[in-house]
């Protein structure tokens, strides 16, 4: 097990590489690298027991930093697909429980805006499903305070979903939503959300 000053000054280290290289520069090497480093780090930070229980050096405060910086580099198309499974197994580990509601709130916001997540892969876009999932599922509160911009998020993100895993997830995540958010919110976008599932029928 990684001794906890290891951890922090590995995760530091990490921070505060150049992980926005590929911004100015567009070589395949160099977009290549942006996103190992992405994965590098989260791959240092979440182990197969880390999944059981939060390790006792790590508190709400990190977990919203990770969270935010992995939310960050969505907007970056060489460290998009790294940020969105890092992302995803930060929220469904047991760490995901320790983020803020100011974190959660974020997320509802900006994934979506950020993310175009069915340009993804198929086990991308199960990760980009799951980071919703916690949101629906944990944090109904943060979804209805973002409101028609967190669903509008949401209908574009499973408008068109083609794989049959990922389907019954939207499905799932659609039936979960309507009981998060107000009705009065939710009307105005009812009908969108009808048709993306009525087109499975």
């Amino acid at each position: 097990m990684r001794a906890p000053s290891v951890a922090a000054g590995l995760l530091a280290c990490l921070l505060a590489a150049p992980l926005t290289a590929a911004d100015t520069d567009h070589s395949l090497a160099a977009t290549q690298a942006a996103g190992r480093s992405v994965a590098l780090l989260a791959r240092c930070c979440f182990l197969a027991d880390d999944f059981v229980t939060p390790r006792p050096d790590v508190n709400g405060g990190a977990v919203d930093v990770l969270a935010t910086f992995f939310l960050a580099r969505t907007t970056q198309f060489a460290t998009c697909d790294a940020s969105v499974v890092a992302l995803s197994r930060l929220v469904s580990s047991a760490y995901g429980q320790l983020a803020s509601d100011d974190c959660a709130l974020g997320l509802a916001q900006n994934f979506c805006d950020n993310v175009r997540v069915q340009s993804l892969d198929a086990a991308t876009r199960q990760s980009a499903l799951a980071v919703l999932a916690f949101l629906v599922n944990t944090r109904p509160k943060a979804c209805a305070a973002a409101g028609v911009k967190f669903l509008q998020g949401f209908v574009q993100a499973t408008d068109g979903e083609q794989d049959p895993q990922n389907v019954l997830t939207v499905f799932k995540l659609n039936h979960a939503l309507c009981r998060a958010v107000e009705p009065g919110v939710l009307a105005f976008h009812l009908e969108d959300m009808f048709d993306v599932l009525s087109t499975y029928f």
